[in-house]
């Protein structure tokens, strides 16, 4: 799973930081029919303000109820962090 971090610049030049939530990834893949790891899919910026306006939601950050209504309030996306979660694998002993 991977979790991205975002910063959204709204139109009255405020700004959010909004980490994704496993929560809103589901969420999209069940409402749009795609998974989020399909090799013939690549992510349009609608997808990802789609996860972000329901990761807003998640994380109790107030947004419009109406996702259009969101997507006109944003003037800016931009990714400020992704992190990969990896297994850890234990440190190796003496033997």
């Amino acid at each position: 799973m991977v979790n991205i971090t975002y910063r959204v610049t709204l139109t009255d030049g405020s700004t959010v930081d909004v980490e994704t939530t496993f929560v809103a990834w589901c969420a999209w893949e069940d409402k749009f029919q795609r998974s989020r790891v399909d090799p013939n899919y690549t992510l349009k910026l609608r997808d990802h303000a789609w996860v972000i306006w329901r990761s807003c939601m998640d994380r109790d950050i107030v947004v419009p109820i109406d996702f259009e209504a969101y997507l006109k309030k944003i003037a800016a996306i931009d990714v400020i962090q992704e992190r990969k979660a990896r297994p850890t694998k234990p440190a190796p002993t003496a033997g």
